[in-house]
């Protein structure tokens, strides 16, 4: 896991990262951007096939304690 997940450099794999209970902390390291990048490239995978409305609204941090913008 970590870096391989950073394909291209794209800001959604970079994000601002704060956990779901403290909404005003940023979150950064490289553990927390291992979680989040997997947990992105997991729902990437996952979803890559279908049509954009399918998966549009699914959460790719939705297993984690994490969420971003």
């Amino acid at each position: 896991m970590g870096i391989e997940y950073l394909i291209g450099g794209f800001p959604s794999h970079n994000p601002i990262v704060q956990k779901k209970e403290r909404h005003f902390e940023i979150e950064a390291g490289d553990e927390v951007h291992e979680i989040v990048s997997n947990a992105y490239y997991q729902w990437w995978e996952k979803n890559k096939e279908k049509e954009f409305n399918d998966f549009k609204d699914v959460d790719p941090l939705s297993g984690t304690a994490f969420w971003w913008h």
